[in-house]
C-alpha cells in the first residue's frame, strides 16, 4: 500500500481521514462511505460507515488496517446497516498494554447484551423472556419457555508483535435488530410485542460502542486479576450447569460433552465429564436436549471416548484436567506404543540381542557338519548289515 501524502503533519481526524482514503480506494474501489467522530470519555471513536463491501468481511478488512496511522486516544470503528437493515460493527483498538485474548469475546458478547438490554429499556419495548450469553461468540435470547435462539455472533482477531502485547485488536460483531440473518436465529424486531416496531440501527449502535469501550478498557484495568469479570461473565451464561456438546468449528464432529461449569480466566469452558475437569478452548456449544438425531450423536461421542489412550491422559492429568486440543493429539498415539526405555535398559537389552545372534551363527555354521557326519553314520551301518 502506498503512503499517504500528509499535508502539513496532519494529526488526529485529518490524518485517519487522508489515510482512509488510500486504504478503501486499494481495498474496496466501489465502496461508498462517510465518517463522523463519537466522543466516549477521553477517547474519540472515529466511525467509518460503509453502504457494502465487494472484497472483504467488514472483519477482513480491518485486520488490514495499519495500526500506526491510528493516532492517540483514537478508535477506528467500521459500521454498516445491512440488506436486512442489521448492524454490522468491527472496531480496531491499538494497545499499549497486555490484553487477555481468551476474554475479548465475551467482552463483545456481553456489551451486546447490555446494549439490547438498556435499548428496550429506553424504548419502552416488552419482550417475553430475556438475554445472556451462550459462551464466547454468541448471544442467545431464552424465552418464558426456556428455548433458546441466537440474536447476535462475534468475532475476534490479534495482530502479533514483537512484544509480550498484540499490535492491536480487532473486535467484531454481527447483530440481527430486524431481521434473521441465518437459520435458527431471531431478531429484536421479532421479539417486541408490537407489530410496527423498528429497531434503529444508529441509536442501537450509540448505546453498543459505548458499552463496548466501557468493558474494554475494565478489562485492561483489570491486568491479571479478572476474577471479577470472570464472575461477572458466569453470571449471563445461560447453558452454565447445563449437559452440552461442543463440536468441532470446522466438521461439526464431537470435540467434548458435559456439565458446562462456566469460564476460567482464559475464557475456556470447564466441563465435568467423570472426575477430572476438561478445560475446553473452542468450538460451537449446543445443549444436548436440543440435539437431532441424538442416539447418533451419543454413538459418536462414545466412540471418541473410547480410546484407552485418552481415557488415561485424563486419569492421571497433574492438573486434574485436560485441554481438548490435548486430547486430540493423543489420540493420535497408538495404543501398542511402548513406554519410553532408560539408557542403562538399552544397553542391557542390546547385549542380549549380541548373545543371541552369536548363538544363532555358530548353530547355522554346525548344522551342514552335523548333516554330513549323520550321513557317514548311516553308510556305515548299513555296509556291516551287507
Amino acid at each position: 500500500m502506498k503512503k499517504p501524502n500528509y499535508k502539513d503533519k496532519e494529526t488526529g481526524e485529518k490524518k485517519i481521514k487522508t489515510y482512509l482514503e488510500t486504504f478503501i480506494s486499494e481495498n474496496e474501489p466501489e465502496a461508498k462511505w462517510s465518517e463522523n467522530t463519537l466522543p466516549y470519555k477521553n477517547i474519540n471513536v472515529y466511525v467509518v460507515e460503509f453502504n457494502k463491501l465487494n472484497n472483504h468481511t467488514y472483519h477482513d478488512l480491518a485486520i488490514k488496517y495499519d495500526f500506526n496511522e491510528i493516532p492517540e486516544n483514537f478508535i477506528i470503528a467500521f459500521k454498516t446497516k445491512d440488506q436486512e437493515n442489521n448492524l454490522k460493527s468491527t472496531f480496531i483498538i491499538k494497545t499499549h498494554d497486555k490484553v487477555n485474548i481468551g476474554l475479548l469475546p465475551f467482552i463483545i458478547t456481553s456489551a451486546v447484551k447490555e446494549a439490547i438490554d438498556s435499548y428496550l429499556s429506553n424504548s419502552g419495548h416488552v419482550i417475553n423472556g430475556s438475554f445472556g450469553i451462550k459462551w464466547k461468540n454468541e448471544v442467545s435470547f431464552i424465552s418464558n419457555e426456556q428455548t433458546h435462539k441466537s440474536i447476535s455472533i462475534a468475532k475476534v482477531s490479534s495482530v502479533p508483535n514483537d512484544t509480550d502485547y498484540p499490535s492491536m485488536v480487532v473486535l467484531s460483531s454481527d447483530v440481527n435488530l430486524n431481521q434473521s440473518s441465518q437459520q435458527n436465529f431471531c431478531n429484536l424486531k421479532s421479539l417486541i410485542n408490537e407489530a410496527e416496531a423498528q429497531v434503529s440501527v444508529d441509536d442501537f449502535f450509540h448505546i453498543y460502542y459505548e458499552n463496548l469501550i466501557k468493558k474494554y478498557q475494565e478489562l485492561i484495568d483489570a491486568g491479571e486479576n479478572t476474577e471479577g469479570i470472570v464472575n461477572d461473565f458466569n453470571e449471563i451464561i445461560t447453558l452454565k450447569d447445563k449437559e452440552v456438546v461442543i463440536r468441532k468449528e470446522k466438521d461439526n464432529k464431537i470435540l467434548s460433552k458435559g456439565i458446562f461449569e462456566g469460564i476460567n480466566g482464559n475464557g475456556n469452558a470447564i466441563l465435568q465429564n467423570g472426575s477430572p475437569l476438561l478445560e475446553v478452548d473452542s468450538g460451537n456449544m449446543i445443549e444436548s436436549s436440543n440435539i437431532q438425531d441424538q442416539e447418533d450423536k451419543e454413538e459418536d461421542f462414545e466412540n471418541f471416548n473410547s480410546n484407552p489412550t485418552t481415557v488415561s491422559i485424563i486419569e492421571n492429568s497433574k492438573k486434574n484436567h485436560v485441554t481438548a486440543s490435548s486430547l486430540l493429539e493423543e489420540k493420535k498415539v497408538s495404543e501398542k506404543e511402548q513406554p519410553e526405555v532408560s539408557e542403562p535398559e538399552k544397553d542391557l537389552e542390546k547385549k542380549k540381542e549380541n548373545q543371541i545372534n552369536k548363538s544363532s551363527k555358530c548353530f547355522c555354521r554346525f548344522i551342514p557338519h552335523a548333516i554330513f557326519f549323520l550321513g557317514m553314520a548311516i553308510l556305515v551301518w548299513y555296509a556291516k548289515r551287507r
